[in-house]
C-alpha cells in the first residue's frame, strides 16, 4: 500500500501478511505512517495505491465477517460517551457480531 497526502508520502510501498495466530503492532516515531497504516487497515483511510485484504477479502465488503475475526485496539480511540465497562463490551460485541 502507498498512501500520499499531496507530495508527502505517508506510508511508502508497505506489504505485509499476518499467519492466523500471529500478533501484529507497529513501533516507530512520530510521523512514521503508523496511524495511516492502521486506518487504511481499517477502512477508515483509502490508500493511494494498493489494496488491504483479510482472509483474501476486502473490508469494505466482508466487514462484519471480518471484524469477527480481527481484534484491534488503540489507546487512542475514546467513546464520547461516558458509558460503564459493561456497556463498552455490549458496544464492541455488537461491532463484532457476538
Amino acid at each position: 500500500m502507498v498512501k500520499t497526502f499531496g507530495s508527502f508520502t505517508a506510508v511508502d510501498d508497505i506489504s505485509f501478511s499476518v499467519a492466523e495466530g500471529e500478533f501484529l503492532g507497529f513501533l516507530g516515531p512520530n510521523g512514521a505512517g503508523k496511524t495511516t497504516t492502521i486506518h487504511m487497515l481499517l477502512d477508515l483511510t483509502q490508500p493511494t495505491s494498493g489494496i488491504v485484504t483479510f482472509f483474501g477479502k476486502t473490508f469494505k465488503h466482508h466487514h462484519s465477517e471480518i471484524l469477527q475475526q480481527v481484534g484491534f485496539t488503540s489507546p487512542y480511540v475514546a467513546s464520547p460517551y461516558r458509558l460503564t465497562v459493561y456497556e463498552n463490551l455490549r458496544v464492541i460485541a455488537a461491532l463484532y457480531g457476538i
